[in-house]
């Protein structure tokens, strides 16, 4: 089947880049999701650099390690990179677990990072199937054996308290604009997370603003979704001051 999907997308005008707004030259870092390496993104980031953008790798050798030490010793270098290589605010693309590292990081660096995209991502918390959570769980205990006392005893759960889970529960940063892309046939991540957060996002946010205003910022972001993704693809480009954030990382298999 993604075989066949990549066929389809190789004979796709917009894969060529007709009819696709081109880039102003500035960095993207592209991040692989749980157990994925850079190599998958390879197609991704020669589509970017053919529509005018300058596509980084993450530096990450698998995605199946602690998501503190990843950050702290491959995406940090990769963004400083790209930050160094343009002279300019760069973007965070991040699939899956991905995404939280691209979020973390863009926490943890807003100097540096003009927006996040994350890809059947979580949005707030951690929410998976349990075929997942079950690889998780095996990820866990090769952490733990790997690298003993340089990781928290809680690694990899929502227990733990490292700069990385620290950062996804705390206020984001408001000059960081954020847009998620997610499908209701995911077969990783449990969609109902993402429109969980998203209902929550919108009950807080009619007690700051008019319906009117609600109304228009989600039609504006639902169209610009749209034209991105035609398939059942929805997104939500959420505004950098009205983010839901400050919430207690998921529990297991469930949404936070």
């Amino acid at each position: 089947m993604a075989g066949v999907e990549l066929a389809f997308l190789q004979v796709s005008p917009v894969y060529w880049g007709y009819g696709v707004p081109h880039g102003d030259g500035s960095a993207v870092v592209l991040v692989p999701g749980f157990l994925g390496t850079d190599l998958y993104l390879t197609q991704f980031a020669i589509w970017l650099r053919r529509i005018g953008y300058q596509a980084f790798y993450s530096g990450i050798p698998l995605n199946a390690d602690c998501p503190n030490l990843l950050i702290r010793r491959n995406l940090n270098d990769a963004i400083l990179q790209a930050n160094k290589s343009t002279k300019g605010k760069i973007h965070l693309i991040g699939h899956s677990l991905g995404g939280s590292l691209a979020r973390a990081a863009a926490a943890q660096m807003p100097e540096r990072v003009a927006s996040v995209i994350t890809l059947g991502a979580p949005i707030r918390g951690i929410g998976a199937r349990a075929s997942v959570m079950s690889a998780a769980d095996m990820v866990r205990r090769q952490i733990l054996e790997r690298h003993g006392g340089g990781v928290l005893p809680n690694c990899y759960t929502s227990r733990c308290t490292c700069e990385f889970f620290e950062s996804l529960r705390g206020e984001f940063p408001k000059s960081v604009r954020q847009t998620a892309i997610h499908t209701k046939s995911d077969g990783i991540l449990d969609w109902q997370c993402v429109k969980r957060a998203i209902l929550t996002w919108m009950s807080k946010y009619l007690r700051h603003t008019s319906a009117w205003s609600l109304a228009r910022s989600c039609m504006e972001s639902w169209h610009a979704g749209s034209r991105a993704n035609k398939s059942r693809a929805f997104a939500l480009a959420v505004p950098p001051d009205l983010f839901v954030t400050g919430n207690p990382i998921g529990r297991r298999n469930s949404c936070a």
